[in-house]
């Protein structure tokens, strides 16, 4: 069987939100170590983009921090080591497995296959080929830094609300961490036996 990553982007400046959200905590839990514990057990390797990760995932950091989600996004995929990576970022706490493994399904749809949220595409709720780490890098070096402007060179295989919505019917897997506050509006969405006093 063809072996599959994961990328996590944990690597973000977090203006809105005052500190780094990758080691912020939702009932107990860091956010990427939720994510992380999701993706992992779908995946054959995980590469976190970013300054941390959890003991026993290896990590790498861009030549040149804080680019955008675009330059993350190149270096992660170049430094993956599969055919294709599911792409995460750090900040959506409540991913759905069920989803994330019909996202891997379909890998060889398309170059990329992505999302179609509530609010539009969720690039960083996909799947994409590794070569395409290239074509992200050229768009980086041009000054693009918009996950859009690589959707728009690819072909994309979209995942309509009709479809995500028979795993994830509320779509919680793209509520995500900007500010303080959101943290409490997403414990509050936990089970009670899900939060632990302390994870790192």
């Amino acid at each position: 069987m063809t072996s599959v990553g994961a990328v996590v982007l944990a690597g973000g400046r977090s203006r809105r939100f005052g500190t780094d959200k990758a080691t912020a905590r939702v009932g107990g839990v860091s956010l990427l170590s939720r994510v992380l514990d999701v993706a992992a057990p779908l995946v054959d390797e995980v590469v976190v983009v970013g300054p941390w990760a959890p003991p026993g995932y290896a990590r790498t950091l861009e030549p040149v921090r804080h680019e955008g989600p675009l330059a993350g996004l190149a270096w992660g995929l170049a430094a993956v080591g599969t055919g294709h990576a599911l792409v995460l970022g750090c900040d959506h706490p409540l991913l759905d497995t069920g989803l994330l493994g019909h996202l891997l399904a379909r890998r060889h749809e398309a170059d990329a296959v992505v999302t179609r949220g509530p609010n539009g595409p969720e690039p960083l709720v996909g799947v994409y080929d590794t070569a395409l780490a290239a074509v992200a890098e050229e768009l980086t070096d041009s000054g693009e830094r918009r996950l859009a402007a690589l959707l728009d060179r690819c072909t994309v295989a979209w995942v309509e609300p009709e479809i995500w919505s028979t795993f994830d019917p509320e779509g919680r897997s793209f509520l995500d961490v900007d500010w303080p506050e959101d943290i409490d509006r997403i414990e509050a969405l936990l089970p009670a036996e899900a939060e632990v006093p302390w994870d790192p």
